[in-house]
């Protein structure tokens, strides 16, 4: 009884402010917004694994139970409306054990969100002319050159290819012997000593089929590197976190001290709390740390230029290719219909399109953003533990809800 009294409380108050507008201004009131977080905060969709797949069971529990039931240390969200950031909102620690809580400046690792920066890192010259999408990424790379073989001598690798999952490279993780230097980008995309990965070298023929690929986004960063002799975090702090005040935001590990001091730590799947992992020099697939705040400058940022409205990074033009499907990924990749465009996935069309990409991040975080171009609409979700998938399913469902977001049937 005291359980349903407890979400019939938030339910009145979010009724009772939901149409409470400032008269003077088209912002919604700070009570409308409290309103909302609290009774998002007290009515998540239970989910259930069946058949290996998420599924609401209908009940309703608080996010700070779900968060209890994932062991999830920490969590932070930011709320995009109307294409403006509605509200942000942290909740737990940055470390088990340790009273230092999550805040708006808190930096998680983004896992492999950040191939959405690199791709538009790589558009924004190619719309400057000096990337070709659809040219042999060999007449660009200078320190290292990819391996000629049977499955590219005819059809070679492009950029395109590389953005979209579709060069025909493995998906391989980057290990080394840590007893010696770190391995160099070149060094890695070969396999050669002291790298412990597989080579950069294509296993199927370029564009005949979806395989997601860490070390493709690694041939990205040496191509960016080559042509304009730089790091790649200067690159992208030049390009994406300066123009758009990400303050928080690097591909620099480890990090620098203002950012050190206020990190999310990983948790493994039990809770205890580990050292993140960030042993190599490639970035570009999977090494970006920031906030759910930047990420979500990002999204408003792309979403303006997708309607024309802005150019910070790139033209509408540029940013409507970038959304445009270039392969359907296998149903079993992440178990809903997806898309994949240029360094971002897609669901849905048209009115109902949204531009979606999850990051896990050995060995306990997790990341998420969510955009709905055509109504301003998304979110960006970091979590410090291992839970990952099931609780960001639970938080998305609840919030789809309470904004009326389009489409998306893995809402349901």
């Amino acid at each position: 009884m005291n359980f349903r009294i407890s979400l019939l409380v938030p339910l009145f108050l979010f009724l009772l402010v939901a149409g409470c507008k400032n008269e003077t201004s088209n912002k919604k009131s700070i009570r409308e917004i409290a309103g909302k977080i609290s009774y998002f905060e007290n009515n998540l969709n239970v989910h259930i694994t069946e058949n290996g797949s998420p599924k609401q069971s209908g009940e309703k529990a608080t996010l700070k139970d779900r968060m209890a039931n994932a062991k999830a240390a920490g969590l932070d969200i930011t709320l995009i409306d109307n294409y403006k950031i509605e509200w942000q909102k942290s909740y737990g620690y940055l470390k088990n054990g340790n009273p230092d809580k999550i805040n708006e400046n808190t930096v998680f690792q983004s896992g492999s969100v950040c191939k959405f920066v690199t791709a538009l890192i790589i558009m924004h010259y190619a719309e400057k002319g000096i990337f070709d999408l659809d040219t042999d990424i060999n007449d660009y790379l200078t320190s290292w050159k990819m391996l000629v073989n049977a499955f590219n001598r005819n059809i070679p690798v492009t950029v395109r290819h590389l953005l979209s999952h579709q060069s025909g490279l493995p998906g391989t993780n980057f290990g080394r012997d840590t007893a010696v230097e770190m391995p160099t980008i070149p060094q890695i995309l070969d396999a050669s000593y002291p790298a412990k990965n597989e080579p950069a070298y294509p296993v199927f023929t370029p564009g005949e089929k979806w395989a997601y690929s860490n070390i493709a986004y690694v041939v990205l960063q040496l191509i960016l590197e080559d042509t304009f002799q730089k790091s790649f975090n200067d690159i992208a702090r030049e390009i994406i976190f300066e123009p758009l005040k990400m303050d928080h935001s690097t591909f620099q590990y480890p990090l620098p001290d203002n950012l050190a001091a206020n990190m999310a730590f990983p948790h493994s799947s039990e809770g205890e709390p580990r050292q993140v992992v960030q042993d190599s020099r490639a970035r570009a697939q999977g090494g970006m740390f920031t906030t759910t705040t930047d990420m979500a400058k990002l999204l408003i940022e792309v979403m303006n230029s997708y309607h024309g409205k802005s150019e910070k990074i790139v033209n509408q033009k540029t940013l409507r290719e970038m959304v445009t499907p270039q392969i359907a990924l296998p149903i079993g990749a992440f178990g809903i219909p997806l898309d994949n465009g240029l360094g971002i996935f897609l669901e849905g069309g048209d009115k109902y399109l949204s531009l979606v990409h999850p990051g896990h991040s050995y060995p306990g975080s997790y990341f998420f953003i969510l955009a709905f171009p055509e109504t301003g609409q998304g979110m960006v979700l970091a979590q410090n533990d291992n839970s990952g998938d099931l609780l960001d399913m639970e938080i998305v469902s609840a919030l789809a809800e309470l904004y009326n977001w389009p489409g998306g049937q893995y809402f349901k």
